[in-house]
């Protein structure tokens, strides 16, 4: 009933590389060839581009990279290859970086095998195209290459929070809790990604205490963050303690939790479960005009089941069998089929 995310299942849209806020992951010391610092700076006064060596334009284009102007770096790092710099893997690597920030993961991984054919042993590409294979949803690719990762530099704290999203997403979320805590472990930058994986993953194995621990620290860190809030309100939730879990929610609705039909939602069924009809049908409907959620539609029925308005009931469960996306809880199912046997006479 309660509309959060599942252990893994979304994370890479959120604290596998920065996307919830838009952000890059960044730069890690490699463990194969030295790599020049990436500690951008703003890309300096060009100079005329007859008399640019091949380190020119791989600083160049780390400068712009640094500056966030993409296709700068992207024709810099292009002009290093094709002078030849040295080594050339890194070249390879900064490119693919620069084309996955661009968003064109395909392109970013074709450069990240051109880095490794180089290297084999560069560690800091197989994490890259890890992640680039987990953008596309090709978790099995991305699981290979962030072990593989941690093979070679076993040190590497995003490779094991990389691994445990894959793992998340294979629904194997106590080998993924592993991973978490060795990340968190390792001094895992920033620390709030793997706190708030962990505590998904928690969730999904039923650990709500300890969910909710982790998304306390989330919070800690991170005390504007409204998806943290909806989950901790979820944990609070199934631990029996509802005051709590509205606070919550009420807090990532303030926050403008995207979507913000979730924690309304939840919210509803909170009060329902203290008996606070008027503010939980208020919540649902708020659910339904916001975005038409399904499970508003289950929370009305239950609600005018429970105060003898068997039609609208009805007509609220329908609504939610019509429009429910994934496999209608037998609840519902089995209540329909009451109320258009056992209650007909009510009904008419």
């Amino acid at each position: 009933m309660k509309l959060g995310y599942l252990g893994g299942a979304v994370i890479v849209l959120l604290f596998l590389a920065g996307v919830q806020t838009g952000s890059s992951i960044g730069f890690s010391p490699p463990a194969g060839p030295t790599l020049p610092t990436l500690t951008f700076v703003p890309a300096p006064t060009p100079i005329p581009a007859g008399d640019l060596t091949a380190g020119d334009h791989y600083h160049l284009a780390e400068g712009y990279y640094g500056a966030a102007r993409y296709e700068e770096a992207l024709a810099a790092y292009t002009q290093a290859i094709e002078l030849s710099y040295e080594p050339l893997a890194s070249a390879y690597l900064g490119r693919g970086m620069v084309y996955h920030d661009l968003g064109d993961y395909k392109a970013a991984i074709a450069d990240y095998d051109l880095a490794l054919e180089l290297d084999p042993d560069f560690a800091e590409v197989y994490y890259r195209r890890g992640r680039a294979y987990s953008y596309l949803e090709e978790h099995r690719s991305a699981f290979l290459d962030a072990t593989r990762t941690i093979e070679l530099d076993p040190a590497h704290a995003r490779a094991y929070n990389l691994r445990g999203v894959a793992l998340d997403f294979f629904g194997q979320y106590a080998l993924a809790v592993e991973d978490y805590t060795r990340a968190i472990e390792l001094g895992h930058e920033p620390a709030v990604w793997p706190y708030y994986n962990r505590g998904l993953a928690y969730k999904s194995l039923g650990e709500y205490r300890l969910a909710a621990a982790d998304f306390d620290t989330v919070i800690t860190l991170t005390p504007g963050d409204a998806a943290a809030h909806n989950e901790r309100g979820i944990a609070y939730d199934e631990l029996g303690d509802h005051e709590q879990a509205i606070e919550d929610y009420t807090q990532a609705i303030a926050l403008g939790h995207d979507p913000l039909s979730w924690p309304y939602t939840n919210r509803g069924w909170s009060y329902l479960d203290q008996g606070m009809y008027v503010h939980a049908a208020a919540d649902f409907n708020a659910a339904i005009a916001l975005d038409d959620m399904p499970n508003a539609y289950w929370g009305l029925g239950d609600i005018y089941y429970m105060i003898g308005q068997y039609r609208l009931a009805l007509v609220n469960y329908r609504h939610y069998l019509a429009s429910t996306t994934g496999e209608p809880s037998d609840y519902v199912v089995d209540r329909v089929r009451n109320l258009e046997t056992q209650f007909e006479d009510r009904l008419l």
